[in-house]
């Protein structure tokens, strides 16, 4: 039995600290008393959202296939995770993965272009390796990428799939369903927030998080262009590299028609215009990683026959006459020459089959590619046209309300006479804005099936929260821990800050009661703490 609050589970692994905690469970850092090492482990206990003895069947199952499939990937590939144990204790799962040491894309940022081109290059290989396997991630974020301390590459986490299994439901026609949606807003592809992800919505998050790695800013920071409804993210990079910004451009493309297919085609658009740099084995391995520099390229996904080279020779110790040594040394180049004649032939075969060997494999993984998008173009049906035509219609709308209140902004001088009016028009704006962006109830409009009963309170994303500055003296700030500040902006107000203390400021009211209110309601829908601060402006 788990015994979680005396900080063991199975008898074997000793919790030493929580590191995370969601809407699918607790994450623990712990170590296996059963090693000699005692090495670190992290352990993610996953609670299902369905109760029901049914669904909780098809949950299990899920989760030991799912389970499974992650032991794989990390057992075959260096910058995933691999998964020492999975087990399910009283309605409760478990899985005991490999710690990784370092941070996270989101503590490093922002970081070079250099260094940017580098952490995309590898996680493009590890996404190929992942659509090989024909999986998708669901969950691409800042948080989710580590730049491992001990060679600098990023090592992918927190695979969507286990947590998908979690919300696993039979429908009374017999077909078993997913009731959640996997996926962080701003990061979250229009497709993969109606529940339809492929291969490109997890291309589209890996483009936003290459974004945020730039510029330190979430998606819902950026301003959409007022015509085009493109958000504008390149106005914060200096000099931005041509290639980069086609790349990551083409990637966040709302419509998945307008992006990469595959992460291969992706990687092949951002190195068809990059120099080759030639890397010395020394360069592969760095002790001591500087999280700002350009980190060693990513392993090839070939094997690299390397030759060390022939330690010098101490002659200073040998009594030769001069006249013989010179005839030695002319032979010995001879030898020599020879000797890298024949290394050089030998190489170039082990080069030209090993290129032969990888342009067949590619040859096989994009026919494998196209006969998946033939078998996708054949499954659409007249449903999920319509649905992305309404998609289109309510970007366009979203750019024309935009334009209107750019128009309100410029005319507000004229209107002081109308201000409250002219306020109140602003706000019914704004909601209007965050109701067409706002993708899950879009979702929920066109596929009733997918909603899921909730006992949690209705708490939706606002760009801004509190009361509107009257000048009043007196007011009460809402505030949470600082860690807590993606979960705040992503989900709730677009407005939130780090403040003094380390502490996340989500709103301030004119009211205790309101501000007290407030912060029962975050509380009770993330289930993170919350809490009022009185403060007093001069």
């Amino acid at each position: 039995m788990n015994q979680v609050g005396s900080n063991t589970l199975v008898d074997r692994y000793q919790i030493e600290q929580e590191i995370g905690n969601g809407g699918f469970g607790v994450t623990f850092l712990a170590k296996d008393t059963r090693m000699p090492s005692e090495r670190k482990v992290v352990i993610k206990k996953l609670k299902p959202i369905n109760q029901s003895n049914v669904d909780y069947e098809i949950i299990k199952n899920s989760f030991q296939k799912e389970a499974a499939v992650l032991e794989e990937l990390g057992r075959n590939h260096p910058n995933i995770p691999e998964l020492y144990d999975y087990f399910e204790d009283e309605g409760e799962f478990y899985l005991v993965q490999e710690y990784i040491e370092g941070k996270t894309l989101a503590e490093i940022s922002p970081i070079s272009q250099e260094r940017t081109f580098s952490i995309l290059t590898s996680l493009l290989r590890t996404l190929q390796y992942i659509q090989d396997k024909n999986l998708i991630h669901r969950d691409i974020k800042p948080e989710n990428i580590i730049i491992r301390s001990s060679d600098g590459l990023p090592v992918l986490i927190d695979f969507g799939a286990v947590k998908d299994s979690m919300g696993k439901v039979r429908r009374s026609s017999g077909s078993v369903i997913s009731s959640v949606i996997i996926g962080t807003r701003g990061f979250m592809s229009p497709e993969q927030s109606v529940g339809r992800p492929t291969f490109s919505s997890d291309l589209y998050s890996l483009g936003f998080t290459m974004i945020y790695a730039l510029t330190d800013k979430l998606p819902v920071e950026f301003e959409p262009h007022p015509q085009t409804g493109e958000l504008d993210w390149k106005k914060y990079i200096p000099n931005l590299d041509p290639t980069l910004e086609k790349v990551l451009d083409k990637a966040i493309q709302d419509d998945r028609s307008h992006r990469y297919a595959t992460a291969d085609e992706m990687y092949q658009y951002l190195h068809s215009s990059q120099p080759k740099k030639s890397i010395k084995p020394t360069e592969i391995i760095a002790n001591n990683v500087d999280y700002n520099s350009t980190p060693p390229p990513p392993t090839p996904p070939l094997p690299t026959t390397v030759i060390d080279p022939t330690p010098p020779i101490n002659t200073a110790n040998f009594n030769v006459p001069e006249t013989k040594k010179q005839g030695n040394l002319k032979t010995a180049s001879l030898v020599v020459l020879g000797g890298i004649t024949v290394l050089g032939v030998a190489i170039s075969s082990y080069w030209l089959t090993d290129m032969i060997t990888e342009l067949k494999a590619e040859i096989d993984s994009n026919n494998q590619t196209i006969t998946q998008l033939e078998d996708t173009v054949k499954e659409k049906d007249g449903q999920i046209e319509q649905l992305e035509n309404e998609l289109k219609n309510a970007n366009s709308k979203t750019a024309e309300i935009t334009q209107e209140l750019t128009k309100t902004k410029s005319n507000l001088g004229e209107l002081s006479n109308n201000l409250a009016a002219t306020q109140g028009q602003l706000s019914q704006a704004q909601k209007t804005i965050k109701d067409f962006q706002d993708s899950e109830r879009i979702a929920a409009r066109y596929d009733s099936s997918r909603s899921s009963v909730s006992s949690r309170p209705d708490v939706s994303w606002k760009p801004q929260c509190g009361s509107p500055n009257n000048g009043e003296k007196v007011w009460w700030a809402v505030k949470t821990d600082g860690y807590n500040l993606s979960l705040v902006k992503n989900n709730y107000c677009g407005d939130a800050m780090i403040y003094s203390r380390g502490e996340t400021q989500v709103a301030s009211f004119t009211s205790k009661y309101e501000a007290e209110s407030f912060a029962k309601m975050l509380n009770a829908h993330s289930g993170e703490p919350f809490w009022i601060r009185e403060s007093v402006r001069q």
